[in-house]
């Protein structure tokens, strides 16, 4: 935003302001095209490119941003008939949006990836120029980055709101403060619909488990 904008007056409200326990720090840190909708692809796309120019991105004048990408791909398998027609269908619209995706059967993907137990699986969909980060480093330092250029961190918590007129004009924290604001974006992640929950609307969002082998 400051990028953009650099007049704003950024404030970032967080439980846990070093993010050690954060679901973006702990997470397997997979930057994937594999999706079934347009706008996840294209945030993905936008993620790739992110990422690649860290360094130039994240550093400030006085550090220097690592990060560590492997680019090892993305490998997502079916077992079952209805995996092989969700996971064409899928196919069909990566391809149009540009990601560069391989489609194996079986003994396609045994061939280079022979410590895979193949089985039962009836599809392959690899995208090879997927990449995994680090995610702890990416975190820190876009911390330290938002720092550099006078974003506030905050830790605290959000209790509740004032609205009006169709839009929230201040938040208040657990510490009893408020933050008044023009502009609120809600970036809790899997916890989102519980805030959204407070502001009394709703949002069909839910977290969905997934298995992954890494």
């Amino acid at each position: 935003l400051l990028s953009r904008e650099p007049h704003l007056n950024v404030v970032i409200v967080a439980a846990d302001t070093k993010y050690e326990h954060a679901a973006s720090a702990r997470s397997n840190g997979g930057v994937r095209v594999l999706f079934s909708q347009a706008e996840s692809i294209y945030m993905s796309q936008y993620g790739h490119e992110f990422y690649s120019n860290f360094e130039a991105l994240m550093s400030t004048q006085t550090e220097s941003a690592q990060l560590d990408c492997f680019r090892n791909g993305y490998l997502l398998l079916g077992t079952q008939p209805h995996h092989v027609d969700d996971m064409m269908e899928n196919l069909k619209l990566q391809h149009a949006l540009g990601c560069n995706v391989e489609v194996h059967d079986a003994a396609g993907i045994q061939s280079v990836r022979p410590h895979l137990n193949t089985e039962d699986v009836q599809i392959a969909i690899f995208s090879p120029d997927d990449m995994w980060i680090d995610p702890y480093s990416a975190v820190t330092g876009m911390l330290r980055k938002v720092r550099d250029m006078g974003v506030t961190l905050i830790r605290g918590r959000v209790q509740g709101f004032e609205q009006g007129h169709g839009r929230i004009h201040s938040i208040h924290l657990d510490d009893e403060s408020r933050l008044d604001g023009s502009w609120f974006v809600n970036c809790c992640g899997a916890w989102a619909p519980q805030l959204c929950e407070q502001a009394g609307f709703s949002v069909p969002v839910e977290p969905l488990p997934m298995m992954v082998y890494y």
